[in-house]
């Protein structure tokens, strides 16, 4: 679902950018992985964007590989910003990957605010480029706002308007609390080295721990998974460089990742999935593994079978991914593979062009 000034679209656009043509990339402000931008933040944006401006989800692929630090929400407009001075992260042919530093030009009175947020800040901290638009999203109750000091493009250091606990000072009325988690955190005491990793030392109290923080019971097979975790997953590389295996990030057996991935998706209006009718709430019994890009693969610890599925939170549902997990490592191992050997040859391909 797409909004424009918080109307649904009913035909939203949505976008696979590709390394080999980086359409517009420029042009395009990053607001921060799906995941973190919550329903909340998004309607006060949507409420305060000028006309012409639209908010669309859109995910950066290579060779149909999504990467997670590509799906973002962006506000489209490319006239405020200085390209030129504008910083990208590029990929080894100089393409344009990411922007790093945006370089807004001079504002004027025709120059509608924009909006720009930190990821590591939200879904409370924003970071403005007009204090107009600060003092709009202070009002609505949001802390953490930081405005970029004017001119903007030039170093300046930030200046915090307010900050979580303090009194909101452009507004009347007291600021909204931050919403809560509606679980409690396990005790980190219970996960501390060298006992953190999910293996074979995996102890009684751990595995109570995230019973009692998350209200599921997992299930003996999953717990065996861990205890016997794969080496494959170990050995088998998620980057081209070989240095970030599979066991790292998308199928995190690092009892801290486990927690931490489970607590993103609980989450009160996680933008996890989306529907007509506003966030849906993550299925209470349901356990995430693994993260793939703006999804996650995850099991139903209420359920006798041992099913993979994969959220697919464009059309609000989940899909099955694999019968059992001895599947579902087989062919995520498969896919990795798969598409590292397409990138390699895409950019053997580009070097050849090149030379």
């Amino acid at each position: 679902m797409s909004f424009r000034r918080g109307v649904p679209v009913k035909d939203p656009k949505h976008w696979t950018f590709k390394t080999s043509s980086p359409r517009r990339l420029p042009n395009w402000i990053s607001f921060g992985p799906h995941r973190l931008v919550s329903k909340a933040l998004r309607d006060v944006l949507l409420s305060v964007m000028p006309e012409g401006i639209e908010f669309h989800p859109i995910t950066i692929a290579q060779k149909g590989r999504e990467h997670e630090y590509f799906n973002m929400n962006i506000l489209t407009r490319g006239d405020v910003v200085d390209v030129r001075k504008s910083t990208f992260e590029r990929f080894s042919d100089g393409t344009p990957m990411a922007l790093l530093g945006v370089h807004i030009k001079e504002p004027t009175e025709t120059l509608p605010p924009i909006f720009v947020a930190n990821a590591e800040s939200l879904p409370t901290g924003l970071l403005c480029v007009t204090e107009s638009a600060a003092i709009t999203i202070a009002r609505a109750g949001f802390t953490d706002v930081v405005l970029i000091a004017m001119p903007a493009g030039k170093r300046h250091d930030f200046r915090k308007l307010t900050s979580s606990g303090e009194p909101n000072p452009f507004s009347k009325t007291s600021s909204a609390p931050l919403p809560k988690r509606s679980f409690s955190w396990p005790d980190p005491n219970t996960f501390t080295t060298p006992s953190l990793l999910l293996g074979a030392k995996m102890s009684k109290p751990q595995v109570q721990a995230i019973h009692t923080a998350f209200g599921v019971q997992l299930p003996d097979y999953y717990l065996q998974f861990l205890r016997k975790y794969p080496a494959i997953l170990d050995k088998t590389a998620n980057d081209l460089d070989g240095l970030e295996p599979l066991s790292q990030e998308v199928v995190p057996k690092d009892a801290a990742k486990l927690i931490d991935m489970n607590a993103i998706v609980r989450q009160p209006e996680t933008f996890w999935l989306e529907d007509e009718e506003g966030e849906l709430p993550w299925p209470s019994s349901y356990w995430a593994i693994g993260f793939a890009a703006a999804d996650y693969y995850c099991i139903d610890t209420a359920s006798r079978d041992q099913t993979v599925y994969l959220t697919n939170h464009e059309e609000s549902n989940f899909v099955t991914y694999a019968a059992n997990l001895g599947e579902f490592v087989s062919k995520l191992v498969a896919e990795t593979e798969a598409d590292l050997q397409d990138l390699r040859e895409e950019m053997g391909l580009l070097d050849d062009l090149d030379d």
